[in-house]
């Protein structure tokens, strides 16, 4: 098996029919990971490296901590730079906003999965460090 090169591709649907597909790569260098949401129309996607994609996962579990309490927002500059925003109304999403571009919003039924494929992501990623 060839250690600079990884494929992974999962699609996430919650109880409700949403759905989340996400795709990780990694090539010589770099790893990214594209978010897609084909259950809305324009199916809105992004791309995130692999420091977003971590952070990511780190916005999920503190979204899901906070209850119904507020989160501030998470910026990240770069060359994938976004937003993490948590919104409450009129469902708990997480939206990833980008400099250009709709918003992707991960509804809070996604979450859990979501979180679970980028543990498992990241962890592919570190190793082939």
């Amino acid at each position: 098996m060839r250690h600079d090169i990884f494929s992974r591709s999962r699609e996430i649907i919650d109880a409700f029919g949403l759905r989340l597909q996400l795709r990780a790569e990694r090539h010589p260098g770099a790893m990214s990971v594209t978010f897609a949401r084909p259950d809305l129309s324009g199916r809105p996607h992004l791309t995130l490296d692999q420091y977003g994609a971590d952070v990511l996962a780190g916005f999920v579990m503190s979204a899901r901590l906070a209850g119904k309490g507020d989160l501030p927002d998470e910026r990240l500059a770069g060359p994938h730079g976004i937003v993490l925003r948590l919104v409450r109304d009129p469902v708990s999403a997480i939206l990833v906003e980008k400099p250009s571009g709709p918003a992707l919003a991960i509804p809070s039924g996604l979450w859990d999965r979501l979180f679970a494929e980028l543990c498992i992501i990241l962890a592919h990623g570190r190793s082939m460090r």
